[in-house]
């Protein structure tokens, strides 16, 4: 178990304050997403002494710094706790982001286009068994918008280096939906295309890309998995080689993010991705150089929650309920990759966080550490139940790094 003595009194009055204003803002957590994400992160970056304080309550002794520094593939990063795609829209609160001490962050999906998402409500929470269900659609203002954004925060920022930046890509609801009259052919072309456009977009912006070929939160978002990786990847690569070739520098990382294993025994009942799918995707990862797999997306099924098939059915799961499906497509996702002989990363995301008292908190992001995920991203639990979450795994990563030796985060 994670031990909760490592967190100072300081950080444990944090948790309790965010619990207090989580009560709060139970009706409407999209409200206090806005309120933490955005408004708090920007106000926070803005104060100095807002700023100050908040490195000392996220703050790892010196120790831990150095037993979490990590180097994958020529890049360092300060530690392998990360932010996944969602908090952080539209490059807010990017200074306060790093003073919480994440090792990099991964910035929200971006979308050719700019689109309005699904209307209000959109983020629903199951307190009783510590589940977000979301129907978002991606509301968010466009790549070309967020590239002039970008520009003007380069000479505001000055990001450290071993906080690489990733930018997760996805298909918008515009390229996601065929047209009246369209043949099958000219949507396909159009809609890999778009994802093209968005990584030409961010290009100068970006260290990474993390392609969301898993996206729930587009119509026909999770069909780029499975055969359709192939052209997908190639259509990429293609363009990255191309945007590298004009720089004169090397092509940039691309990731992907994939969906995670279906819990059904029944693979015609399957929400998810299958077995068979996650075999086939490895082979065409590995044939187009990605380094890293995002493991896992959101899930669609209800399996293990009462009464599952009518709680929010049309929307996506994260949190608590998601851990051990998530936990069980990296242990799968590991075993393929080295009976491939395969050096490519596994990000563990999904169900990683603490319960609600924090008297007794849950293990998944050392259980998927323990299990050869490489690195861990974190966004549910961060937003709903705890903003500790990164200090408190940064502290007990270093703890379980410096006395177990069979498993160290690898200098690749």
């Amino acid at each position: 178990m994670i031990d909760k003595n490592v967190l100072t009194p300081g950080q444990i009055k944090l948790h309790k304050s965010h619990q207090f204003m989580h009560s709060i803002f139970s009706l409407n957590p999209e409200l206090f997403h806005t309120l933490l994400a955005k408004k708090w992160a920007n106000l926070a970056q803005d104060n100095a002494y807002v700023s100050q304080k908040i490195q000392e309550l996220f703050a790892c002794t010196q120790e831990e710094n150095e037993l979490l520094k990590t180097e994958i593939f020529g890049q360092e990063y300060a530690n392998p706790v990360w932010l996944a795609a969602g908090f952080a829209k539209e490059f807010d609160g990017l200074k306060t982001l790093e003073n919480m001490g994440f090792g990099y962050v991964v910035w929200w999906t971006v979308t050719r286009l700019p689109q309005e998402g699904n209307k209000k409500p959109r983020i629903q929470r199951a307190d009783n068994i510590n589940t977000l269900f979301n129907w978002m659609w991606l509301p968010w203002s466009g790549a070309e918008a967020l590239d002039k954004k970008a520009k003007f925060l380069k000479e505001d920022w000055q990001r450290p280096e071993k906080m690489p930046v990733w930018i997760s890509l996805g298909n918008g609801n515009n390229a996601n939906t065929q047209w009246e009259n369209e043949s099958e052919e000219a949507f396909a072309t159009r809609k890999w295309e778009d994802l093209a456009e968005s990584l030409s977009a961010m290009y100068d912006h970006a260290d990474v890309f993390e392609v969301n070929v898993s996206c729930p939160n587009v119509h026909g978002g999770t069909s780029n998995q499975g055969l359709s990786l192939d052209i997908v990847l190639d259509i990429l690569q293609k363009r990255n080689k191309e945007e590298a070739a004009k720089r004169g520098i090397d092509p940039k990382t691309i990731v992907i993010k994939i969906s995670p294993l279906t819990a059904q025994s029944d693979p015609s009942k399957a929400e998810d991705i299958t077995l068979e799918t996650l075999e086939v995707m490895t082979d065409i990862a590995i044939k187009y150089g990605v380094k890293w797999i995002t493991a896992t997306n959101t899930s669609k099924e209800r399996n293990g929650i009462a009464n599952g098939k009518i709680l929010y059915p049309n929307w996506w799961m994260s949190g608590a309920m998601l851990a051990n499906q998530s936990l069980n497509t990296v242990q799968k996702l590991h075993q393929i990759l080295q009976k491939k002989n395969s050096d490519i990363i596994i990000n563990g995301v999904g169900g990683i966080g603490c319960e609600w008292s924090l008297e007794d908190l849950s293990d998944h992001g050392l259980e998927m550490y323990d299990e050869w995920a490489n690195t861990l991203q974190i966004y549910s639990w961060l937003v709903a139940w705890s903003v500790i979450l990164p200090v408190a795994l940064k502290k007990n990563l270093a703890m379980f790094k410096k006395y177990n030796d069979k498993h160290n985060i690898p200098n690749i």
